[in-house]
């Protein structure tokens, strides 16, 4: 069999602007972080967040979600910053993933993504 891109695309998400949990068609996912307009440590300070404590922020995260060993759901999340971009995730296709809002700029925040399957020789 022979992997090949099935699948790609650009975002632009502005601030406010969030995609929730979800996974992917095909065998392998990636993401590509090109630019990010702010950083998690200048997220966490803004006063909306005052009363959360910092472990439950997650303004600007990328965030998998999966069922640990034990059988319990479990996070791990990318605290996104400058230092992210040109970074690239890869995945399994079906881990569940999301992005979160992010605030106090206009800037867009810009991904690549795609999905990448087996097609039979």
């Amino acid at each position: 069999s022979q992997l090949i891109l099935n699948k790609f695309w650009v975002n632009y998400q502005y601030k406010t602007e969030f995609n929730p949990y979800h996974d992917h068609s095909g065998v392998y996912s990636f993401a590509i972080w090109m630019k990010i307009p702010y950083s998690y440590d200048q997220q966490k300070l803004l006063p909306q967040f005052s009363d959360i404590k910092e472990g439950d922020i997650k303004a600007g995260n990328f965030e998998f979600e999966y069922i640990d060993s034990l059988g319990s759901v479990t996070n791990y999340a990318y605290k996104l910053s400058k230092q992210f971009e040109d970074i690239m995730v890869f995945f399994p296709a079906s881990l569940r993933h999301c992005v979160y809002p992010f605030y106090e700029t206009d800037e867009p925040r810009i991904s690549i993504a795609g999905n990448l399957t087996y097609l039979p020789v």
